[in-house]
C-alpha cells in the first residue's frame, strides 16, 4: 500500500504556550556562488493541506548555509536571518539587527556560514528573543540573545549582544530543548576539541552560568559537518559529524545534564566524501526512532530496543540520481544531508550539493523501510543552498510530576492529523495522528457513521462523498477536538467543477513539471497535454498530491492542459515548454 506525501493536517491556533507553531514557515535556497544566475529562493509553508513550496524572490538577503525563520504561536512569520542580520514579515532589513562578528567580515547579502547556530523563543507576547552565535576563524566564541518588539508594521531591536555563554565551541552545533517547568528553555553548545559539554538555563527573567559536564568522546575542532537534535520528549539527545559519527545521550530536562552515552559510526563509499561518516540526524515524532544519514546511505535506530542487541537499520541508499539544475554546472549529487522535523509529522532532509530538491521519510514513526524514504519528492522552483531551517521543538510541555513542574503549566492536548489517500484503493484513507502535549486517548470520526479509537488509524470509504472527518484527543488535563473535509470524488461536483487549489511549477518548464492536488481527493483523474493545435500529446493519471509530469522530450512551444475525473474537468490550464 502506498500513500502520496502531500497530506493534509490541522493545527490548532491559540494565542497561549498551548500552540507553538514558530516553525510553521522556512525560508530556503538562495545560492551564495556568484557566478550562477540561480539566486532567487524558495518558501516551505505548512497548513491544514500540508506542505506548500512557493518561489520567493523578495528577501534583500542571500542565504547561505545559515537560515531560521520564526513564527508567532499561530503561525504567522515574525523574521527570518541568514545569520547575519535579521529581516521583519515586510522584508525590510530590522535596523541595528547586524549581528556581531569579531574578526570575520561577512557580506551582510549572503550571511552566515553557520548552521544550526540561530533560534528564536518567545516568553511575552510581542517580545521576540533571538539566540546567535558569533565566530572567529569558523569558530564560534560567544553566544549572544537579542530581544526585538513589534514596531509598526515591523520589528525593532531593543537590546542585542547580551552574552550567553563564551568559550570555543564546536561549529554550528547548538541546540535547545524545553525545560521540564515547560516553559523555560536549556541551551546546549559543545565544546571544541573536547567532551564538554555547556549547558545553560534561559529563563524569562535570568540567563544563569552554564553547567559544563564532560561525557563521551573527544571532539574534533573542525568537524563541522553534522547536527545535533534533541528528541521531541526531550529525553534524548544526539550529535553527528562526519568525524565522530553519531553520539547519543539521554538527557535530564530538570537538571540539564546528560548521562548513558554510546556511539555509532558509518563510512561512506563515495569518492568525494571518503573517510566521512554521519551528517544529519533527526528522530521521530514519537521519540522511538533515530535517523542518521552518511550521505549515502540512510539508517533508523530504534531506542524501545535493548541497548545490549540494538542494532541501526538500513532503511535506504542513495539512488544515484543527478541534478542537472544548475545549468552551467555539472550534474550534482542528490546526496542526504541536514534533515528537520517539521510540523506535517514527516522529516525533510535537503540535498548535498545545492540542488532543487528534499528527500522525505513520510511515515518516521514506522519500523524499518515502512518509514517509506521518498528520494527527491519535494521539488523547489529554486535551488537550495544545503542549508535547512531547522527549529527546536516548541510543542514540548512540562515533564507533570517531576520536581521541576511547579508552575501551573499542564500539558492540555491538541488534536492535530493528516489523511494520505492510497493510490492503489481511492477510498482507503491513512490517518496519521500529529497530536501533541500527551494525549492519552483517540476518538475519530470518520463523516460516514463510523468510528475509530486507535492513534493513526486505516479507514475506508464505501462511495465517494464529502467527508467531515474529526479527530478528538484527551488526557486528565483535557479534551480537544479538530474537524477537517474530505472531497472524494466528484458526485459533489458539477459537469464545469474546478479545483479551489492546484499548483503546477516551474511554468516554463523544461525538463519536468509538478502537478500538486491539494483540496480534492480523485478517484481515476487522468491529466492531458495538448499541442497548441489540440493535438493530444500526453496523458497520465495523476493523484491527490505531488504528481511529476516528464516534458524533456516535448517540443518547446504553448501546450494546454486538463484535469478530469470521471468525466469531470477539474482543471485546466497553459504550461510553457522552453
Amino acid at each position: 500500500m502506498k500513500y502520496l506525501l502531500v497530506s493534509i493536517f490541522y493545527l490548532i491556533s491559540v494565542e497561549s504556550i498551548y500552540s507553538q507553531k514558530h516553525d510553521n514557515i522556512w525560508h530556503l535556497g538562495y545560492d551564495w556562488n556568484l557566478f550562477t544566475d540561480y539566486i532567487e529562493g524558495n518558501l516551505a509553508y505548512f497548513d491544514m493541506k500540508g506542505i506548500h513550496i512557493e518561489e520567493f524572490n523578495e528577501s534583500p538577503v542571500d542565504f547561505w548555509c545559515s537560515n531560521y525563520t520564526f513564527c508567532d504561536s499561530i503561525g504567522n512569520m515574525v523574521y527570518y536571518t541568514n545569520g547575519a542580520v535579521i529581516v521583519d514579515k515586510e522584508n525590510k532589513i530590522v535596523a541595528n539587527s547586524e549581528l556581531v562578528n569579531d574578526t570575520l567580515d561577512w557580506d551582510l547579502k549572503f550571511g552566515n556560514f553557520t548552521w544550526n547556530g540561530h533560534y528564536g523563543i518567545q516568553f511575552e507576547t510581542n517580545k521576540y528573543l533571538f539566540i546567535y552565535s558569533v565566530e572567529a576563524g569558523f569558530r564560534p566564541l560567544e553566544i549572544y540573545i537579542m530581544e526585538m518588539s513589534p514596531d509598526g508594521g515591523g520589528l525593532k531591536v531593543n537590546y542585542k549582544d547580551k552574552l550567553i555563554v563564551k568559550d570555543t565551541f564546536l561549529f554550528g552545533n547548538f541546540q535547545l530543548c524545553k525545560h521540564a517547568n515547560g516553559r523555560d528553555w536549556w541551551l546546549v553548545c559543545p565544546k571544541a576539541d573536547s567532551n564538554v559539554f555547556f549547558t545553560t538555563l534561559i529563563t524569562p527573567d535570568t540567563i544563569y552560568p552554564p553547567i559544563k559536564q564532560a561525557i563521551g568522546e573527544i571532539r574534533n575542532s573542525y568537524d563541522a559537518w553534522g547536527q545535533a537534535k534533541f528528541s521531541p520528549d526531550g529525553e534524548h539527545y544526539v550529535f553527528s559529524s562526519f568525524i565522530c559519527g553519531v553520539n547519543l545521550y539521554d538527557f535530564d530536562r530538570t537538571m540539564g545534564v546528560f548521562s548513558n552515552y554510546r556511539a555509532y559510526s558509518f563510512e561512506v563509499n563515495h569518492p568525494f566524501l571518503e573517510g566521512a561518516r554521519v551528517s544529519a540526524v533527526e528522530f521521530s515524532p514519537n521519540s522511538q526512532y533515530l535517523y542518521f544519514a552518511n550521505s549515502v546511505d540512510m539508517w533508523q535506530l530504534d531506542l524501545n530496543e535493548s541497548q545490549d542487541t540494538i542494532d541501526p537499520m538500513l532503511i535506504g541508499t542513495w539512488d544515484g540520481f543527478l541534478d542537472s539544475a544548475l545549468i552551467s554546472y555539472y550534474p550534482r549529487e542528490t546526496l542526504f544531508f541536514h534533515a528537520q522535523l517539521a510540523p506535517d509529522g514527516k522529516i525533510y532532509w535537503v540535498t548535498l550539493p545545492n540542488t532543487i530538491y528534499m528527500n522525505v521519510i513520510e511515515y518516521p514513526n514506522r519500523k524499518g523501510t515502512t518509514c517509506f524514504l521518498n528520494q527527491r519528492s519535494v521539488q523547489f522552483p529554486n535551488i537550495n543552498s544545503i542549508n535547512m531551517s531547522t527549529s527546536p521543538n516548541y510543542r514540548l510541555g512540562p515533564l507533570d510530576g517531576s520536581p521541576a513542574d511547579t508552575l501551573g503549566i499542564d500539558n492540555i492536548p491538541v488534536a492535530n492529523f493528516r489523511a494520505d489517500q492510497d493510490t492503489l484503493d481511492y477510498l482507503d484513507f491513512q490517518f496519521q495522528d500529529l497530536s501533541y502535549y500527551e494525549p492519552s486517548t483517540w476518538s475519530w470520526d470518520f463523516g460516514d457513521g463510523t468510528t475509530s479509537s486507535d492513534t493513526s488509524p486505516v479507514h475506508s470509504y464505501a462511495k465517494q462523498g464529502v467527508y467531515v472527518v474529526c479527530l478528538t484527543v484527551s488526557n486528565i488535563n483535557g479534551t480537544s477536538t479538530i474537524c477537517d473535509t474530505l472531497v472524494l470524488g466528484t458526485n459533489h461536483t458539477s459537469s464545469s467543477a474546478s479545483l479551489k487549489e492546484i499548483l503546477v511549477f516551474p511554468n516554463p518548464a523544461s525538463d519536468q513539471v509538478k502537478f500538486i492536488i491539494n483540496d480534492y481527493y480523485p478517484v481515476k483523474a487522468s491529466l492531458r497535454l495538448m499541442d497548441s493545435n489540440g493535438k493530444q500529446v500526453l496523458i497520465k493519471q495523476v493523484f491527490h498530491g505531488w504528481n511529476d509530469i516528464d516534458v524533456e522530450d516535448l517540443p518547446k512551444g504553448m501546450y494546454y492542459y486538463d484535469i478530469a475525473d470521471e468525466g469531470v474537468r477539474i482543471y485546466s490550464g497553459k504550461l510553457m515548454v522552453q
